[in-house]
């Protein structure tokens, strides 16, 4: 089985440089690699070395560059008592794509709850332009959303409905910015920063039961918030 995996892995690695002979240009190549380079990027566990080369070999032979990793000196965990700790993912990019931009970097992110580090591409400044304006409807079922739109109707009571329109989007925005502001998104957020600060101090220390048992009690309180997003990222994907 363990071959298997192996010659798996080579032969994905053939295919997409040959992907990427056909078509030429530049390319960006990110994701799970499933495999380290060297044993520095690892604790806990034997990667094959004929994985390690043919990454290595995958790299070298079309000019790509491995952007180095900031954020983490891992991107997988498997949380057991005795922890594995790997650096899987990486972002790829041709030389000329560095050229233009040279100040692009590779930061990993809290887990939360996933197994692997979000990697975030790092490139410079885009103005992306305004957001779309949505009322979600289980806003609707929130108490102090409904005495908030009253409020605001009573104060523009009387100025028109295109300025009561616009000025009732300004109080709604107002209230969504408070609402998340103190809630879901800054205790998530908290969350994951205790994660990840668990996570650098296991890195360094000997990986203990204490340790990955409060990650994974964190984990738990994050899926209990995040399920309270489903509704409003069901009616997103309609929209």
């Amino acid at each position: 089985m363990p071959q298997t995996k192996q010659r798996k892995r080579r032969e994905t690695f053939m295919e997409l440089s040959e992907v990427m002979v056909r078509f030429g240009g530049s390319w960006v190549v990110a994701g799970d690699f499933n495999t380290i380079r060297s044993h520095e990027e690892k604790v806990g566990f034997s990667f094959n070395k004929s994985s390690m080369r043919a990454l290595d070999f995958f790299i070298d032979s079309n000019g790509l560059i491995d952007i180095p990793l900031s954020g983490a000196m891992f991107t997988w965990s498997n949380f057991r008592e005795s922890a594995t700790q790997c650096r899987l993912d990486r972002l790829l990019v041709s030389s000329d794509i560095l050229q233009l931009l040279p100040n692009m970097k590779k930061e990993a992110l809290p887990k939360s709850i996933s197994d692997h580090n979000p990697i975030l591409a790092k490139v410079g400044k885009f103005e992306s332009g305004p957001r779309p304006f949505n009322i979600f409807n289980h806003w609707l079922k929130d108490v102090s959303f409904n005495a908030m739109l009253k409020g605001s109707f009573d104060k523009l009571r009387g100025s028109g409905i295109n300025n009561i329109l616009r000025g009732s989007k300004v109080f709604i925005k107002k209230w969504v910015s408070k609402k998340r502001s103190r809630c879901r998104k800054t205790r998530i957020k908290e969350l994951e920063n205790e994660i990840k600060m668990l996570e650098l101090q296991l890195q360094k220390d000997n990986p203990n039961e204490a340790s990955q048992a409060e990650i994974r009690k964190l984990r738990v309180k994050i899926w209990e918030l995040l399920r309270n997003e489903e509704k409003e990222w069901k009616q997103k994907s309609r929209i």
